[in-house]
């Protein structure tokens, strides 16, 4: 692969070489013209070489990957998701990715400035020293923290720390940080739906050790109120009929529920509120009243029966 210059210098040479074995071979007129033929040819080979190279270079030809491994480097650096610093020893930024600066929303120079630990809130900071310490050693290291951005705001994040190490040296720290605030939030729902379903199930289990005694008592209470006064027997049946809704609040708990969402009026559903806490309030002496500015204030609502 040869520079256009260059190719053009080669032809030159080959036809003042020409020029002189011409005259000198000018009794030989098959050899000069073979040696003619023989440098065009060159010229013609070289000339395509350097238009090859020109066109790739025009039309955004391939990189040589393996001789520009820094390219490689720097856009791992710059196009990275996560966040990524280089930190020297002393714990002192050298250089930031655009990523890192987005996550935490300060600016390179602001990095530059500040202290990382302050950055690590208060009760994650021995274990944030603790692998600072192992990295230095030369061990890569891979935990979580909780940090503050600009705003205040805590941030899960994964941290994994690789030694930079030159001459058998460390001479610092790659810093590659991953925000998992929101697959935390995630981690935490589906840690409290489990325990949900746990506590349906066992809802369920007592329920239904509650319902075939139940069932009993009411078997028994029919045989027995002809010989019963009859405020005894209404006051029996009703608590019993309490005690088995209660049971069937159970097994609903264990149920899983069809998420049905219809329009409903606002008003309506805080009457049927007031009329059922109106008992309690009157034996704590409160008093409800009701001020609606509108009669129908439609929401949308699931009925759970």
């Amino acid at each position: 692969m040869y520079s256009k210059p260059f190719s053009l210098g080669i032809i030159a040479i080959f036809f003042i070489l020409a020029s002189s074995l011409i005259s000198f071979y000018e009794q030989h007129v098959v050899i000069t013209i073979l040696l003619l033929l023989s440098f065009f040819f060159i010229g013609m080979l070289i000339g395509k070489q350097s238009d090859t190279k020109k066109d790739k270079q025009s039309n955004g030809g391939t990189v040589d990957l393996e001789e520009r491994t820094d390219l490689l480097y720097e856009s791992l650096f710059n196009n990275n998701q996560d966040g990524i610093l280089v930190v020297d020893v002393n714990g002192k930024v050298i250089d930031g990715n655009p990523a890192i600066c987005k996550l935490s929303g300060y600016s390179l120079e602001e990095f530059k400035e500040i202290e990382l630990a302050s950055f690590v809130v208060e009760g994650d900071l021995e274990r944030k020293f603790h692998h600072t310490y192992q990295a230095l050693a030369g061990t890569s290291q891979e935990y979580s923290l909780t940090v503050k951005n600009r705003t205040g705001d805590h941030l899960q994040v994964l941290i994994k720390m690789v030694p930079i190490i030159v001459n058998e040296e460390v001479v610092g720290l790659f810093e590659i940080i991953k925000d998992i605030t929101e697959t935390k939030k995630m981690e935490e729902m589906m840690y409290h739906s489990d325990k949900l379903n746990a506590i349906g199930q066992l809802a369920a289990g007592v329920a239904h050790e509650i319902r075939n005694p139940l069932t009993s008592l009411k078997g028994f209470l029919q045989i027995s109120k002809p010989h019963l006064k009859g405020d005894y027997v209404r006051i029996m049946e009703d608590e019993l009929e309490r005690i088995n809704q209660i049971v069937g609040e159970f097994l609903f708990l264990s149920k899983p529920q069809k998420i049905s969402f219809k329009t409903k009026n606002l008003t309506q559903i805080m009457d049927d509120v007031v009329q059922f806490i109106q008992p309690e309030a009157l034996l704590t002496g409160v008093e409800i009243h009701k001020d609606y500015k509108l009669d129908v204030v439609p929401i949308f609502a699931m009925k759970i029966n």
